[in-house]
């Protein structure tokens, strides 16, 4: 039985290699900057990472990944009993940013009665609270803002 050979791609074509350089290049010297790129003969879409965890090593992405488990079981199991503190240790066990969790804090108009308005430091020291209170992380009296206990 024989088989009749494919056609090759277009795109895999020399005739069509060239006149995509002669294109890229009219691209690239008129200022265009192409969201795709050449990996091992094929275009794909350049990755660019928003954060450096996506370009880590295994190693620490093993070590974000235990700590987002762990956080994540502690929420459940000994849960905050303050709404504020509650809603800001689910969305950080979810992989929300300190940014992120001040803004949903502001739009839904959380106040703490002795501060005010919620900022960023105020969610990074009741994180580094409860992942102390939870034994996730070990802070020191001045890194959790409690420098005036000794």
């Amino acid at each position: 039985m024989d088989q009749k050979p494919k056609d090759t791609p277009y795109w895999a074509t020399e005739e069509f290699k060239e006149l995509s350089k002669e294109w890229d290049q009219k691209l690239e010297n008129s200022g265009f900057k192409d969201e795709e790129t050449t990996i091992d003969g094929e275009r794909v879409l350049k990755q660019q990472a928003s954060n450096v965890y996506r370009q880590a090593d295994v190693i620490t992405k093993e070590a974000k990944l235990k700590y987002y488990q762990q956080l994540s079981s502690a929420v459940q199991k000994d849960p905050p009993t303050d709404p504020i503190h509650k809603i800001i240790m689910t969305m950080t066990a979810e992989g929300a940013t300190i940014k992120e969790i001040v803004k949903v804090l502001a739009k839904k108009k959380y106040r703490l009665r002795a501060h005010g308005a919620i900022d960023r430091h105020t969610v990074g020291f009741i994180r580094r609270r409860y992942e102390m209170k939870w034994g996730i992380k070990h802070w020191n009296p001045k890194q959790l803002n409690l420098t005036h206990i000794k």
